[in-house]
């Protein structure tokens, strides 16, 4: 098994009424010896989100929010593992690729939006900006929390991932009087990752 990996994985949804887009890193530590176990394959990370909506108001949104993401790797062993090696093999007949072994993991994890609580420029945060009739208003209160989980299968120092991410971000201090604007939602996510 790989030392650390960094890994990868994008999103991107253009609805009726709607655009989510987002690009999320993960930097995981295996296991080199000199840390505490409890950190072993711990993972530290990033989530860049933006979304863009028109209310029937004609009101547009549009929101980018950075999230700071925590997870955990786990090796998949057993009868699980026999079951997904399955799907390896067809994906080897789809793909032009050589390799027929390496492990299955699966890396659940969350993400958190705090900055009226510890402000951290760059690690987390988020902006909304409201263009309608009433006016443009902006605001840079925002608090989020996402769950997330992937399944990685390795090929030799790379891994091919699938993912899932739910998020919900409330935003705050629109305008006086003004309600908070909320969104939430599910995204499936593709991407990559490199062992070293």
């Amino acid at each position: 098994m790989l030392n650390s990996v960094s890994e990868v994985l994008f999103h991107n949804y253009e609805g009726s009424n709607y655009n989510l887009s987002n690009i999320s890193y993960l930097f995981t530590m295996k296991d080199w010896g000199f840390w505490p176990s409890v950190l072993s394959n711990a993972g530290i990370g990033q989530t860049f989100l933006n979304y863009e909506s028109k209310s029937s108001s004609g009101a547009d949104f549009k929101a980018s929010v950075t999230s700071l993401d925590i997870s955990k790797t786990y090796v998949i062993e057993g009868g699980p593992k026999d079951t997904l090696n399955k799907l390896r093999s067809v994906i080897m007949d789809l793909l032009p690729i050589k390799s027929t072994s390496g492990e299955w993991v699966i890396i659940p994890g969350m993400g958190v939006v705090l900055p009226n609580i510890i402000p951290i420029p760059f690690i987390y945060g988020g902006e909304l900006d409201i263009s309608s009739q009433y006016g443009d208003f902006s605001t840079e209160e925002a608090f989020g929390y996402s769950f997330f989980g992937n399944l990685g299968m390795e090929i030799g120092e790379w891994e091919m991932l699938l993912g899932m991410r739910w998020s919900k971000v409330e935003f705050s201090d629109i305008n006086s009087g003004a309600e908070n604007f909320i969104f939430s939602g599910t995204s499936f996510m593709f991407g990559l990752g490199w062992g070293f």
